[in-house]
């Protein structure tokens, strides 16, 4: 991950450092030699985790996409298994979760804008605050 630090004491500021979340922070300015260093935390990603199929053709493409060609019940896959109903469904949700990405992307945007923008002083209020 990478993170800026910003020394408190002197306002000495640490662009782009690349660390693992699992290290401690740095605590010690390489400028003023005090522990004053904090760490700023931006970006980062997220996870994803595939729900559990909740109909019949749900279950028949999950399977049929990993490589099975029979239901847990041993009936062969068939595409009339897909029923054009779930697959409007999951477009529709597909659309709408892509439009709530966008939307939090865009939040998101605007939020590191306006951090951007900030003077050293407004940021260390940013942190302490929240607002």
């Amino acid at each position: 991950m990478l993170y800026d630090y910003e020394c408190e004491e002197c306002g000495h500021e640490m662009k782009d450092v690349q660390q693992s979340i699992k290290d401690d922070a740095f605590t010690k300015c390489p400028e003023c030699k005090k522990d004053a260093l904090i760490r700023i935390i931006y970006g980062g990603t997220y996870a994803s985790i595939k729900k559990e199929p909740t109909t019949i053709g749900q279950l028949a493409e999950r399977r049929f996409e990993e490589g099975f060609p029979t239901m847990p019940d041993g009936r062969p896959i068939q595409k009339i298994e897909w029923k054009k109903t779930d697959m409007v469904e999951r477009a529709e949700k597909r659309s709408h979760e892509k439009k709530e990405r966008r939307d939090k992307n865009e939040a998101k945007r605007q939020k590191l804008n306006k951090i951007n923008k900030m003077t050293p002083e407004q940021k260390r209020n940013y942190i302490k605050n929240g607002d």
